[in-house]
């Protein structure tokens, strides 16, 4: 359904992310998708900028401007960290929300636009309505659909599938062979807290992609060997990522569990005593399997 959504989260857990598969999932996914940050943009110049304005309107204004969602129509315009929106801004929002109406800066037009919007924020929204800081009204018409997004230390089953987007993401930016996470590299991030969310995990990727200088991704690629975050690997590897490491290894090596084993830093019998441990058959890994 095309209704504005209000997405929740800590800084960097990839609410942008998930505004665009939202636009990529809906009909609109051919038309434009325009992301604003709503608290980098000077308080004097958020109705310019959002709402566009005539030639004259301000001091410098020397020619018409299309606004963000006059530039969106037929399109979805994200609008991040919607909670430090100015109250005048807030505004012509909910007139837009209600009316699909905008009138630029320096106009009395009303010019009719079709955008969704997708709002996100990782503030209190409601403790803001009591301290006046944000419109009630405005937080209603936002929250048609409210999605809530856990942080990635909640949710480190989507680590391979966010690891591998990555991955493809800047192999193809930078022009590299697409490369995969060691093992170990894999124990490791299944047992770091992740402060920094989505964005610290695309960072440290990015850095691992440039440093590499095999096929594979290590922790020290991603910059995981600082004394302050680089856990014990033994004490990782029997953590909660050791049998996703170990089933990666072996998928990795077409089931060959020595190669397997030299992957993870394990000696054969260990290895053989961990695959006991949680089931796990190194035959179905096998490619010659028909």
């Amino acid at each position: 359904m095309d209704v504005t959504v209000l997405l929740h989260g800590e800084t960097g857990t990839g609410k942008e992310l998930a505004a665009r598969f939202i636009h990529d999932c809906s009909a609109r996914a051919k038309s434009p998708f325009f992301s604003v940050n709503c608290g980098s943009l000077a308080p004097n110049l958020v109705q310019s900028e959002l709402f566009g304005n005539e030639k004259g309107a301000f001091t410098g204004a020397h020619e018409r401007r299309v606004g963000y969602i006059e530039a969106t129509d037929g399109g979805t315009l994200f609008l991040d960290e919607i909670g430090d929106m100015p109250a005048e801004a807030q505004v012509s929002m909910l007139r837009f929300l209600q009316e699909g109406t905008i009138i630029r800066l320096g106009g009395s037009k009303h010019l009719k636009v079709d955008a969704r919007i997708v709002a996100a924020t990782h503030v209190d929204l409601v403790q803001s309505i009591r301290e006046r800081t944000f419109r009630e009204d405005l937080y209603h018409r936002l929250r048609v659909c409210q999605i809530s997004i856990p942080p990635l230390r909640e949710r480190l089953s989507d680590l391979p599938l966010l690891s591998a987007h990555f991955i493809r993401k800047y192999a193809d930016k930078f022009g590299l062979p697409e490369r995969h996470l060691s093992g170990e590299a894999l124990a490791l991030m299944q047992a770091y807290p992740w402060p920094g969310n989505v964005r610290e995990l695309e960072n440290r990727i990015c850095q691992g992609l440039i440093m590499a200088r095999g096929r594979v991704l290590t922790p020290a690629d991603m910059g995981f060997e600082g004394p302050a975050e680089s856990p014990d690997l033994l004490r990782v590897q029997r953590g909660a990522g050791e049998k996703t490491s170990l089933q990666q290894s072996l998928s990795i090596n077409g089931g060959d569990c020595a190669l397997a084993a030299h992957e993870i830093g394990v000696s054969r019998a260990t290895f053989y005593r961990l695959l006991a441990k949680h089931g796990i058959s190194p035959r179905q890994f096998r490619k010659d399997l028909s």
